[in-house]
């Protein structure tokens, strides 16, 4: 069985291929154009509207073989995208992290026109460690999601359903979590400063000693729901804090 960094190996050169089959095609087609277009200047070179409806033809010819390159290379780089995605949705971490690297490295994570993971259907996916500073989640679906020891610093996470989502030793510093569900989410030694967790909906929720919340303190077992309440504005849903 192939393993996940040969099978993303495997899709890269793929999408690579049919790229240069398709600029291969074309390249045929100009020069054959060509061939044809001497050819005809020496079978009727003494008809003077020839020239003119020659430029006509290659002019047409021309500009539909590059609409129809440009279409096929915006196909090709959608399904590449949405393949992304899909990986990056994946419970094999490899395959995760090197879809996540891939879209960062392409500015396809916090560009305002790409932001490929707002929305996405990220459940159960393994992007522990991954690097998602900044990165637009909104609407994504992080239900039992593995983002432990993640970089989430600035992200947004607003509205995100993080139930039973394992974010310990996770970083979201200044991350939005207003309105977040967080219903048996892990956050042992997560740094929470500067989040917004306004409105956020705790159950179940694990700290511990170590995790660090909004205001810099560590979390400590004799904080009541009523003090996390007070504090950062965050609703229960009728549950107990679980520590170790």
């Amino acid at each position: 069985m192939a393993t996940p960094q040969l099978e993303q190996d495997w899709r890269d050169k793929q999408w690579t291929k049919a790229q240069q089959e398709l600029f291969n095609r074309v390249l045929l087609a100009v020069l054959l154009i060509g061939l044809g277009v001497w050819i005809g200047s020496l079978l009727f070179a003494g008809d003077n509207g020839y020239a003119v409806n020659i430029y006509t033809e290659i002019l047409s010819i021309g500009v539909t073989v590059g609409l129809l390159n440009y279409l096929a290379e915006r196909r090709s780089l959608r399904e590449y995208k949405e393949q992304l995605v899909r990986n990056a949705g994946s419970r094999a971490h490899d395959t995760a992290l090197s879809a996540i690297d891939e879209m960062r490295k392409r500015g396809w994570l916090i560009n305002d026109e790409e932001q490929l993971l707002k929305g996405a259907t990220l459940s159960k996916a393994n992007l522990s460690g991954a690097n998602l500073s900044e990165v637009d989640l909104s609407g994504a679906s992080l239900y039992e999601i593995d983002l432990s020891n993640a970089d989430l610093s600035q992200a947004n996470l607003s509205g995100v359903d993080l139930g039973v989502a394992n974010l310990s030793g996770a970083s979201l510093f200044g991350a939005n979590l207003n309105n977040a569900r967080l219903l048996g989410t892990d956050l042992s030694s997560a740094i929470l400063v500067s989040v917004d967790l306004s409105d956020a909906m705790l159950g179940d929720t694990e700290f511990n000693e170590e995790t660090m919340l909004p205001d810099g303190i560590y979390w400590s077992p004799e904080l009541t729901t009523f003090d996390l309440s007070e504090r950062f504005g965050v609703i229960f849903d009728d549950f107990s804090i679980a520590d170790e």
